[in-house]
């Protein structure tokens, strides 16, 4: 049997009587834990980088949070962020979109990051090569 994976990576929280909102501090923690449980269980981080990779990772955090769309009926939110880390001394930064749903019977909010597949990516090729390129805003951006 094989396992497509979508790119799509979710969690159960735990919450008390409805979804939680975009910039709740329990919904960026838990993203925040989502990708580092998810990139130190990696077979690939493992072999390629090994654990001391994550020696060198300071200030990971969520933040620039927006609220793309809420619906009242269905009790979701789909949001976006920013989703950023410091490796050896340089800032890492990708744009994130989640959404969150409540699971009635659960009673409990799913989080579920859409382009989880680009941010590991990004990540092998910002800590594979130190290059900056011009953005379209004119910025420097570190792949």
């Amino acid at each position: 049997m094989r396992l497509i994976v979508f790119g799509v990576f979710s969690v159960f929280l735990s919450g008390c009587g409805g979804t939680l909102e975009c910039n709740s501090s329990a919904a960026k923690e838990t993203i925040v834990n989502m990708v580092s449980s998810n990139m130190l269980s990696s077979k690939v981080v493992a072999e390629t980088w090994g654990k001391e990779f994550f020696s060198h990772i300071s200030d990971v955090m969520v933040s620039n949070v927006k609220t793309l769309d809420h619906n009242e009926n269905a009790d979701s939110y789909a949001c976006s962020a920013t989703y950023s880390l410091i490796y050896n001394g340089r800032k890492f930064e990708h744009n994130i979109n989640y959404d969150l749903s409540y699971i009635e019977d659960k009673k409990e909010t799913e989080v579920s990051i859409q382009n989880f597949v680009n941010l590991s990516n990004k990540l092998w090729f910002f800590k594979a090569e130190p290059t900056e390129i011009e953005s379209d805003l004119g910025k420097p951006t570190h792949l």
